[in-house]
C-alpha cells in the first residue's frame, strides 16, 4: 500500500473511534527511537550483557578459588546472612536481560505492526479508550476491574476477504483475589458481516462453573446446550431474558463448525468468547506476546523473528475463520 493511501486509512475499532496510522505517534516515539538505537548498534545488546556479566563471573572464580570464603562471610553476620552478598553480582546481569526483555517484547509489536502496516498504542498512550470499552463491553472486565494496557488495530485477508481486528490488552487492577492482580487479559474483537438479535456469552466450563450451574443457577431447564457433547462439556452458554426467545438465534451462530473451531479453541485456550451485535470478542487470561513463547532475541539479533509474525497472524486468522462462519448461517 503506498505511504499515501496507508496514512489516510482508517481502521475498524469496536466502539467506533477513528484509527489511522498517524494516532499515537507521539506515544510510539520513545520505543522507535530505542528500537533504531539498537537497530544502528545490533552488538550493543551483547556487549552490555557481557560488562554486567564481568562480576558475576570474576565471584564464582573468586569463589571456586577461595573457597573459605563462603563461611567467613556467614561468620561476619548472625544468622549467616552475609553469604547472600555473593548473589548481588548476579542480581544486576538479571536485571539487565529482564530489561531487555521487557523493552523487547514492547519493540517486537512495533516491528509487526510495521511490517503488517497495522497501528500499535503502548502501554503509555494517555487515552480514555479503556472507559469507553469496558462501558460498552462490560463483560471483559466484570470480575476482575481493569484498566486498558496497551492495543493494536489492523487487517489480515482471510479467504481473499480483509477481516478487521482490534487487539487490547487489560491489566487487572483490584481483585479480592490477590494473586490475580497485575494479570493481564488479552481481547481480541472482530466485526460480523450482520447484526444478532440475541446477545449471549460463552464460559469455558471449569469447576467453579459447574458448581454455579448446579446450586445457583434459579432454573437449570433455561440452560442451552447443543447437539455436541464435546461443546456441551467445553463451554457453558450465558444470555438474558428467555431461553424461548433466544435459543434459534443462538443455536444458529453456534452452527457444527462454530462449534468445532471453539472446541478446538478451547484446548489451547481459557477463553471468553462474548457475542454483541456485531462484534465477537474473544477474552483470553495472559499476554498474546509473551516472553518465554517469544522466538525473536536482541541478544543474537535485532530484527523480528518471522516465527513470531505468523504466531501473532495464525492467532488472529483461527478467530477471523470462526466470525466468518459466525455469520454464514443467520438470515
Amino acid at each position: 500500500m503506498p505511504k499515501e493511501e496507508q496514512k489516510s486509512e482508517v481502521f475498524w475499532d469496536p466502539v467506533g473511534e477513528k484509527i489511522t496510522h498517524g494516532q499515537f505517534a507521539s506515544d510510539r516515539k520513545k520505543l522507535e527511537q530505542t528500537l533504531e538505537k539498537y537497530q544502528k548498534n545490533p552488538t550493543g545488546v551483547r556487549k552490555n550483557a557481557l560488562i554486567f556479566s564481568v562480576p558475576a563471573v570474576a565471584t564464582i572464580v573468586w569463589i571456586v578459588l577461595n573457597p573459605s570464603i563462603i563461611a567467613t562471610l556467614a561468620e561476619l553476620t548472625k544468622d549467616g546472612d552475609g553469604v547472600f552478598l555473593l548473589f548481588l553480582p548476579f542480581v544486576l546481569i538479571a536485571l539487565y536481560i529482564g530489561y531487555i526483555f521487557r523493552v523487547q517484547r514492547q519493540l517486537v509489536k512495533i516491528l509487526v505492526a510495521k511490517t503488517q502496516g497495522w497501528v500499535f498504542a503502548p502501554s503509555d498512550h494517555q487515552y480514555k479508550r479503556g472507559g469507553y470499552i469496558t462501558k460498552k463491553y462490560p463483560e471483559i472486565s466484570q470480575y476482575d476491574p481493569a484498566i486498558l494496557h496497551e492495543e493494536f488495530w489492523g487487517s489480515i485477508l482471510y479467504k481473499r476477504k480483509k477481516i478487521n481486528f482490534w487487539i487490547g490488552a487489560f491489566i487487572v487492577i483490584s481483585t479480592k483475589q490477590w494473586r490475580n492482580r497485575g494479570c493481564i487479559n488479552t481481547v481480541f474483537a472482530l466485526p460480523l458481516d450482520k447484526k444478532l438479535s440475541s446477545n449471549f456469552q460463552l464460559e469455558p466450563e471449569g469447576i467453579k462453573l459447574k458448581l454455579f450451574n448446579n446450586f445457583f443457577r434459579s432454573n437449570k431447564n433455561e440452560e442451552i446446550d447443543t447437539e455436541s457433547i464435546d461443546f456441551n462439556a467445553s463451554y457453558t452458554v450465558f444470555y438474558n431474558g428467555r431461553k424461548i426467545d433466544n435459543q434459534i438465534e443462538i443455536v444458529k451462530v453456534l452452527s457444527p463448525s462454530v462449534q468445532t473451531r471453539l472446541i478446538n479453541l478451547s484446548r489451547k485456550w481459557k477463553c471468553t468468547i462474548i457475542f454483541r451485535e456485531d462484534v465477537v470478542l474473544f477474552s483470553l487470561k495472559g499476554r498474546f506476546l509473551s516472553w518465554w513463547r517469544m522466538k525473536t532475541n536482541f541478544f543474537r539479533k535485532v530484527e523480528l523473528d518471522p516465527r513470531d509474525q505468523k504466531m501473532l497472524e495464525d492467532q488472529i486468522s483461527e478467530f477471523a475463520q470462526i466470525s466468518s462462519d459466525i455469520t454464514r448461517f443467520l438470515d
